[in-house]
């Protein structure tokens, strides 16, 4: 009972929200993987960093998963470069040679 208890007072401090998501299997054990490797406290972190690009203790991590996500959008538009901006107005580019 106290667990429960100090859950649901722990939840009503906390700004987050709570959502469900359905993965693949291979989508699942790459987060697991990616959990693993980066010493996350669990997939949502990962999932959170991710989406936020924050680097945490390992940019090299998360600097692997946009070189993963750049190749996968070259491949599937056929584009060997593309110029990316960001917010801030810098420009990126990614070339696959």
């Amino acid at each position: 009972m106290a667990k429960a208890e100090h859950q649901r007072n722990w939840r009503a401090r906390d700004h987050k929200k709570t959502i469900q998501v359905r993965l693949c299997s291979e989508a699942l054990s790459r987060l697991d993987n990616f959990t693993a490797r980066i010493g996350a406290r669990g997939r949502a972190e990962v999932i959170e960093r991710l989406l936020l690009a924050d680097p945490g203790d390992h940019p090299e991590a998360l600097f692997n998963e946009a070189i993963r996500l750049g190749r996968a959008a070259l491949l599937a538009t056929g584009q060997t470069e593309a110029a990316l901006r960001d917010t801030g107005g810098a420009v990126f580019v990614l070339r696959r040679e």
